[in-house]
């Protein structure tokens, strides 16, 4: 049952920090061009609202790829990416309407379009992930199920 590294459960704790890496990059280069566009658009508010929306879009999206890591079964990558999703949209529009309302000088500085770029963005970047981890977690199954079909056709070559 030797199989090669390739074919193996992808580790959760790998898949979290290499997702955290790709995420932070992503946010991390769509920051310049959303500050500079906040600036312009409204000001010092407007700088506040591009950093706030990248703050609340990655943290967010950390804490979903924590979630769905958290169903390692390929039969359960559904669910976890499902449930991954629904986080991220709460957090983001609850985080949303929470700042607006507490903080409403945030609303006419465009928070509302900062926050959806950083959910679209994000949205992305973790689906690109799930599709990655579901791909090892069926590699990963399809190596167990040929390893163990080639021992019961062998089994069953002995028996005959």
């Amino acid at each position: 049952m030797a199989s090669s590294s390739n074919n193996q459960q992808p580790n959760p704790l790998r898949e979290i920090i290499l997702g955290g890496i790709w995420l932070t990059a992503a946010v991390a280069l769509v920051l310049p061009v959303s500050l500079w566009w906040g600036n312009d658009f409204a000001g010092d508010t407007g700088l506040v609202a591009a950093g706030v929306a990248a703050g609340l879009g990655w943290l967010a999206s950390m804490v979903a790829l924590v979630f769905r890591t958290q169903f390692p079964k390929p039969q359960d990558a559904v669910a976890g990416t499902m449930g991954a999703m629904l986080i991220r949209m709460v957090m983001i529009l609850g985080g949303g309407m929470l700042l607006a309302s507490r903080f409403r000088e945030l609303v006419p500085a465009a928070l509302w379009g900062q926050l959806m770029v950083y959910f679209f963005l994000t949205l992305t970047v973790e689906t690109l992930l799930a599709v990655r981890w579901v791909k090892k977690m069926d590699n990963a199954a399809l190596s167990e199920d040929s390893s163990g079909q080639s021992s019961l056709s062998e089994n069953s070559a002995k028996a005959i």
